[in-house]
This record gives structure tokens, C-alpha cells and sequence, in this order.
């Protein structure tokens, strides 16, 4: 949603909770949460601020952003991968008591509604990425490539470290839904 929000006509998203709380992104051992390591990744985008066009993405899962750094030394691509597993149910997640003792008197929770569920989502060719960068800001020269993945098993691993030269790349990889990952282009 966070790469989504990037082109939605919204003034504010917030995220209330960072604690441990039932929908926080740290453990009371200060352990990040799953969720906390997107937003890191999220936060990251920051080091490359001017916005570049991206073309692959859908409306269902399949984000892209890709932003380049002021100096024009550094490119970075989010690429998000998420898709609803078959047979999904949501779950139903309990409010606890002390979060309802907060709520106005009077308050009637079950008056709250809901977006209906999307159920025509069909994925096509979801396994992974074919990334072609043209027209990289340093032309030939040589550049590090550096890409981290969040992943049921990763949490903003460095999985691969290499380099390229020249003025454009192509880079294919499997990533599998439910998957981030941020690819850091530098040059050398």
C-alpha cells in the first residue's frame, strides 16, 4: 500500500502504532515486526528523491517505484510482489478491551463498515521481475548494484551484491508473492 499511496490523491496516511501494541512494528524486546522492515525499506526511497517513471506495474499487488538520488549518483527501485493466496479468508482480528475502553461512550463498533472483499483479482506472470533501466545518470561508468529482499524468511537481507558498466541494465529475478525487494544502483 505504502508504493501505492505514492500516486493516490491523499494528503496524510498515517500509521498510528510503532510499539508493540497489537498492530505495531516492534516487539517489546524492540525486535522489528515484519511490517517495520517495509517501512524501512519504504524509507529508504528517501535517499533518491526525484521520482522516475516505471512502467510493469498493476493495481493488484505489483508495485513499482523507482527514484533517483539528487547528486545523480544513486538509482533505487522498490518493487513489491503481493497476491491474496486462494481460498483467503480475512482475518478477524479481535479489538483488545483496553484499546475499546479508549473509544467514546456510546460508541457502536459494529457500526463500523467495511470495503466489500475483491474477489475477481486474477494474477498473471507473478513469479518474479524483468527489469530494463535505460539512460542511467553516470553513462558508462561503472555501478554497484545492491539488492535487499523482505520476504516470509528475509528481513531486508542483503541478497546480492555485484557490479555492471554502461548506460543501461537488465536484471530478471523470481519474486515470489508477498515479497519486497530494493534494488540500489551506485556509482563507482
Amino acid at each position: 500500500m505504502l508504493s501505492y499511496f505514492q500516486d493516490a490523491p491523499l494528503d496524510h496516511a498515517d500509521f498510528y502504532r510503532g510499539d508493540a501494541a497489537w498492530m505495531g512494528l516492534f516487539g517489546l524486546d524492540g525486535k522489528y515486526f515484519k511490517t517495520a522492515y517495509t517501512f524501512k525499506a519504504m524509507g529508504q526511497m528517501q535517499d533518491a528523491p526525484q521520482r522516475l517513471a516505471v512502467t510493469g506495474g498493476d493495481t493488484f499487488g505489483f508495485a513499482a517505484l523507482a527514484g533517483r538520488s539528487a547528486d545523480g549518483n544513486t538509482v533505487q527501485l522498490l518493487i513489491s510482489n503481493y497476491a491474496l493466496p486462494s481460498g483467503f479468508q480475512p482475518h478477524v482480528m479481535t479489538i483488545p478491551q483496553d484499546v475499546l475502553n479508549t473509544l467514546p461512550p456510546g460508541f457502536d463498533i459494529t457500526k463500523i463498515k467495511f470495503l466489500p472483499r475483491r474477489t475477481d483479482i486474477v494474477y498473471h506472470d507473478n513469479a518474479g521481475y524483468n527489469l530494463t533501466i535505460d539512460n542511467l545518470p553516470w553513462g558508462k561508468k561503472p555501478f554497484g548494484i545492491k539488492r535487499y529482499r523482505i520476504s516470509k524468511t528475509q528481513n531486508m537481507d542483503l541478497v546480492e551484491e555485484t557490479t555492471s558498466h554502461g548506460g543501461s541494465l537488465k536484471l530478471s529475478r523470481d519474486l515470489a508473492p508477498d515479497a519486497v525487494e530494493l534494488i540500489v544502483l551506485q556509482k563507482r
